[in-house]
């Protein structure tokens, strides 16, 4: 509804608090989310709440549909999948029973699936793997002639860019969705941040740019009409906003008809 700002004013013809409410809250859940998930994404700064929440997430990534044969060259072992995942359980107490269970469901997967488990936002930890610097690297050597993205006529580079963002969602993207905004922004160690308001979005790219410059010999300081860093990072996580939103409309039971009313405004890319 095009004038929803107006609910709100007594004067307005159509004026009605709760359908004011219902839509500011709308508003907030989506950027929220979308905000956790992408810091989640970029820094690796997701908590589970208790061991339940483990098992439920192993047993989520075992049932994935699988795209893709195994391109890892370094398999994880059931003991670094399990450290990796018990380092993210926010209960302090030990359970002895249900850690044991953890590992007896783990050693029961094959090389694949865990490392699928391992890298869930592990995003830089799995650029290290040497079809990712590959991929990059192949990506950065791409020339823009005149500058603008928009006058990029190879197909090959968006045949790169798709294969770049399939693997990075069958590896790395989890989307999950926190009740609670504040708690998560008081307890959560947040190295990457997203800042939102009514006019500009500010995100922290240093890891991101630090990272390409320790495997390639890229200048990030000399402009040129090549593909960046940032163009790189913008399509990955505009790519990521769609996975989000659209799992967000499920959980939402937004009807499927009506599913593609709910996006974001993006003015970093075409």
């Amino acid at each position: 509804m095009y004038d929803y700002g107006a609910l709100g004013q007594q004067s307005f013809i159509f004026h009605d608090r709760q359908s004011a409410a219902a839509v500011t809250l709308s508003g907030v859940s989506i950027i929220t989310t979308l905000i956790q998930n992408f810091e989640s994404f970029l820094a690796d700064n997701w908590e589970f709440e208790c061991y339940g929440d483990v098992i439920d997430f192993i047993s989520e990534v075992n049932i994935t549909e699988m795209e893709f044969d195994s391109i890892v060259e370094k398999d994880k072992t059931v003991e670094e999948v399990y450290e990796r995942l018990i380092s993210k359980v926010k209960l302090k107490e030990s359970d002895k029973e249900l850690e044991e269970l953890i590992l007896s469901i783990l050693e029961t997967y094959d090389e694949e699936i865990l490392n699928r488990i391992y890298y869930k936002n592990n995003l830089y930890e799995f650029f290290e793997e040497p079809v990712m610097i590959e991929l990059i690297g192949e990506i950065l050597e791409f020339d823009i002639p005149s500058g603008n993205p928009g006058d990029i006529e190879h197909v090959s580079i968006k045949e790169k860019l798709d294969e770049f963002n399939d693997i990075i969602r069958d590896y790395v993207v989890w989307t999950r969705v926190y009740e609670d905004r504040l708690t998560f922004a008081d307890t959560t160690t947040r190295k990457a941040v997203l800042v939102v308001d009514t006019d500009s979005t500010f995100l922290f790219l240093d890891p991101f740019v630090k990272f390409v410059e320790k495997f390639y010999d890229y200048d990030t300081s000399v402009q040129t009409n090549s593909i960046t860093v940032c163009n790189i990072l913008i399509f990955t996580l505009s790519f990521l906003s769609e996975t989000v939103l659209s799992e967000w409309c499920d959980k939402s039971n937004i009807e499927l008809d009506k599913k593609h009313l709910i996006n974001l405004k993006n003015e970093l890319t075409k």
